[in-house]
């Protein structure tokens, strides 16, 4: 059975045109945010620039998200040291750390390696969800990223969704501001907002043809008033895409007029830098992220445009920071038909069949829900 087969039995749908047509304009069962781990760093260096220990960033994350009282953690010493754009070097075997503190505490959890202490909290507790806190070094161990797949699979044979609470070198400030944010959209009717998505052609989960699907499944919830494309592909040229044309070569160039302010960003091509930080990417003067906003460029150099996002106003973003095999990342198409279905941006990343290499994760307000509000329209009969 194929990738596209695959896909398509998981949405509930044998054909590309029902799956479009079913998808409804209301709120779905989505993970329930108290059925989430949340792994921080207990390290006494390990702290935010404006003096928060991992600990306090993650209890004010699951406080206002809504996670209760008593939500389930656990604290790792991995060390204090720089927290910024990480890689391998930073963090030595995995598999002889333990877990130092647990919530709730218990010696199935405290003082046994981490890989036993996940595996015995998400199955005491039927967990659904793994995040860690934005101070867990990033880095890459037997090809898992810590803040993607290692410790999801640690848990359970199956991908759990998983994300970064916040973002390497972020501050509580910017926690708080990520998570108020997230609160305030999901609220929103955020079809109703700027989007751009798809008119690039990549390769595999980024290519023409699942960009194509990827813009018809948003064409679904958003109105073409409020759905942009881009014209690098030659798909709007051929009248495949919705919504209005917008110019790749001006957007990546940073020359876009007028400038887009957008909610939703969604395309596939390595972006034009100036240099090897997010601060310049040369589309960063083409667009500017709305309250919520969110984006995700479908590439190896994805992460510039992740971290950019978060730095410039947005809340989340789907990110990579390092190279990807040509399917490490999950399909546009099914990323597009989890979010126009009220999914978490969590679930988006992890839930694709065509994700074999788990590259991508999920930073900022991982479990931010940007299309989950309930529809003032009447669900379908």
């Amino acid at each position: 059975m194929n990738n596209r087969r695959k896909l398509l039995i998981a949405l509930g749908a044998s054909a590309l045109p029902a799956s479009l047509a079913a998808l409804a304009p209301i709120t779905p069962a989505v993970v329930a945010r108290n059925r989430t781990l949340v792994i921080f760093n207990t390290n006494v260096n390990a702290r935010t620039a404006d003096g928060k220990t991992s600990e306090q960033c993650a209890d004010y994350y699951a406080a206002n998200r809504g996670y209760g009282e008593n939500y389930h953690k656990l604290g790792v010493d991995f060390g204090g040291r720089s927290y910024k754009m990480q890689y391998s070097d930073l963090v030595g075997d995995y598999t002889t750390l333990r877990c130092a503190k647990s919530s709730p505490e218990s010696t199935r959890y405290t003082g046994q390696l981490v890989s036993t202490a996940v595996k015995n909290i998400v199955a005491d507790f039927g967990l659904e969800m793994i995040f860690v806190e934005s101070l867990v070094p990033n880095m890459s161990y037997f090809g898992n990223p810590p803040d993607g797949r290692y410790f999801s699979t640690l848990a359970k044979p199956t991908r759990m969704p998983y994300g970064r609470i916040g973002y390497p070198g972020c501050t509580f400030a910017d926690i708080v501001r990520m998570v108020g944010d997230a609160n305030w959209a999901e609220t929103k009717d955020n079809t109703l907002k700027l989007h751009v998505v798809g008119g690039t052609d990549y390769l595999a989960g980024g290519d023409r043809a699942h960009m194509t699907r990827a813009n018809a499944l948003f064409a679904t919830r958003i109105n073409a008033s409020w759905l942009g494309a881009f014209d690098q592909d030659g798909a709007y040229a051929a009248g495949e895409l919705k919504g209005f044309r917008v110019d790749y070569n001006a957007f990546n160039s940073g020359t876009l007029v007028p400038k887009l302010n957008a909610f939703g960003m969604l395309w596939s091509r390595n972006p034009n830098t100036a240099g090897y930080t997010p601060a310049l990417v040369s589309n960063n003067s083409s667009w500017t992220p709305q309250r919520g906003a969110w984006a995700w460029n479908w590439c190896s150099g994805s992460y510039y445009v992740g971290y950019s996002t978060l730095h410039r106003g947005g809340c989340c973003a789907i990110l990579n920071e390092m190279e990807p095999n040509s399917n490490g990342i999950p399909s546009t198409d099914y990323v597009a038909s989890a979010l126009m279905a009220g999914k978490t941006m969590a679930e988006a990343c992890s839930g694709s069949a065509e994700m074999v290499v788990p590259n991508a994760s999920v930073y900022g307000v991982p479990d931010y829900a940007p299309y989950a509000i309930r529809s003032t329209r009447a669900p379908p009969a």
